[in-house]
């Protein structure tokens, strides 16, 4: 077996293939270097899109291996009401259970991610005897009390995990994240991720928050001047929430256009970048809000003004 292969993971069904496309072109297109093995699990996806998918891949010197899950994996495991999430969250649980036994170690990626950076040293992290690396929450959940997590920086997001293949499966993080979803439904704002954050108990690798940048961790009044010496360094974009949601035309992050460049360079660009398009008074209302974000994004003070005539009218 090739020791320089980079196995990476991607979970979707057939809503996603775009976003999937987009997550390998942007892989390929900032890591020339390396070789890839993207392990899948694509449901509801058919033998012609995954024809073409193995073709996109084989193109750039790499493989691809489709897994299946089965109902009876999933039953139980439930999603949030009024929740833009699907089942598809729960794959990622399954994976150490379906690859080779030869693969060790395995970097799963969410799909509503673009790759800026290599991966090499993220992937050859080493992680001893932990079950997986991840990257904490530290601007967006500072903890989660309900879930019993108080320290601040201990709650991680689930959208990037390197996975210790062998001791995932020993300290049976699988069973035992499920157990802890099917026990406390109740207590899941973010399923998969809440239970995984409860079963690590805090014993868990902690990367560099370059390999998992999210909304939260980037400045609110952040000027295009600068987003370049913001982005030196990073390695993953990932847009969490239906409202940063690049594929959105209204979504409101900094860095959407991003999301855009890959698409374009995607087998998908021929096809619609947004999915959300409405000739409807109330949609253009929506985006009027969301190009007027940027806006007082550039210009702070037009909020500071905003406050003042709030206040005075207080008065």
């Amino acid at each position: 077996m090739n020791k320089n292969i980079i196995h990476i993971a991607l979970t979707f069904d057939k809503n996603y293939i775009t976003p999937f496309f987009v997550v390998l072109t942007s892989v390929f297109s900032n890591n020339q270097e390396s070789r890839f093995h993207v392990h899948a699990i694509a449901t509801g996806v058919s033998t012609a899109e995954k024809d073409r998918i193995s073709a996109f891949v084989q193109q750039h010197q790499s493989k691809i291996s489709f897994y299946e899950i089965t109902a009876d994996q999933l039953q139980g495991l439930l999603v949030p009401e009024n929740s833009h999430l699907s089942v598809a969250m729960y794959y990622r649980l399954f994976l150490p259970f379906l690859l080779p036994e030869q693969i060790g170690k395995l970097l799963y990626l969410d799909t509503d991610i673009v790759v800026i950076g290599n991966l090499s040293d993220l992937y050859n992290t080493n992680l001893d005897n932990l079950p997986f690396g991840a990257i904490p929450e530290i601007s967006a959940t500072k903890n989660r009390p309900d879930l019993g997590i108080y320290e601040e920086g201990v709650y991680f997001n689930s959208g990037v995990i390197l996975m210790n293949i062998p001791e995932w499966k020993k300290q049976k993080i699988t069973e035992k994240a499920i157990q802890y979803i099917h026990d406390y439904p109740e207590k899941l704002v973010y399923p998969d991720q809440d239970a995984l954050n409860v079963v690590a108990e805090n014993h868990y690798y902690k990367l560099d928050g370059k390999y998992n940048v999210l909304p939260f961790d980037i400045p609110e009044y952040l000027p295009r001047s600068k987003y370049d010496t913001f982005l030196k360094d990073k390695v993953i974009m990932h847009y969490t929430l239906k409202e940063f949601k690049p594929w959105s035309i209204l979504s409101t992050h900094h860095f959407s256009y991003l999301y855009k460049i890959y698409f374009k360079q995607s087998p998908q660009a021929n096809e619609k970048m947004y999915t959300d398009v409405e000739m409807t008074p109330l949609f253009m209302l929506r985006m009027a809000k969301s190009q007027i974000k940027p806006i007082r994004r550039k210009f702070p003070e037009i909020d500071k003004s905003l406050l003042r005539i709030k206040d005075l009218f207080k008065k």
